[in-house]
């Protein structure tokens, strides 16, 4: 029996939320879960930490059929302190490390395309998005599970299309 095509998909931050989806129509989630990386003061100890989130998520979900991973584009703030602007971007970049190093692919994915692709436009507003992902089927535990089941679609329907 051949293995499901499935990606893992990813908001990360101070709160990352990390779900499992099938490529297909109407993808179901297979598991979903938010790691809570603020408890850690230091940056370092966060990104240390998501690693070993992601890490941990990898290894279930690998031989199930893991084959990609997405992750939301980081919103960097203007006119914050430096650690500010610079833990979204190094976050992202761990995904991608992470990705890489277990042999996935990865994507981002800007997040006024997950709002189009979810709520119609690409300046909806957080509960927009919320109501459309419930709208669709899909119970959330927090909005970090909301973003990332919408890069997860974004993905999915760029893959069925073979872009």
């Amino acid at each position: 029996m051949k293995k499901r095509r499935l990606g893992m998909f990813v908001d990360g931050g101070t709160n990352t939320a990390a779900v499992i989806m099938p490529y297909e129509v109407n993808p179901p989630i297979l598991f979903r879960r938010t790691f809570r990386a603020g408890i850690f003061k230091e940056l370092g100890a966060r990104a240390i930490a998501i690693d070993q989130f992601l890490q941990e998520v990898i290894d279930e979900w690998k031989p199930r059929g893991l084959v990609h991973v997405g992750f939301e584009a980081p919103y960097t703030p203007t006119g914050k302190s430096a650690g500010s602007a610079r833990f979204p971007i190094g976050i992202a970049l761990k995904i991608e490390e992470v990705a890489t190093r277990n042999q996935l692919t990865s994507s981002e994915v800007v997040t006024s395309t997950i709002k189009k692709v979810v709520a119609g436009h690409g300046k909806a507003e957080k509960p927009d998005v919320m109501s459309a992902l419930f709208d669709l089927g899909y119970t959330l535990g927090s909005d970090h599970e909301g973003d990332a089941v919408g890069a997860g679609l974004v993905c999915i329907g760029n893959w069925l299309r073979g872009q």
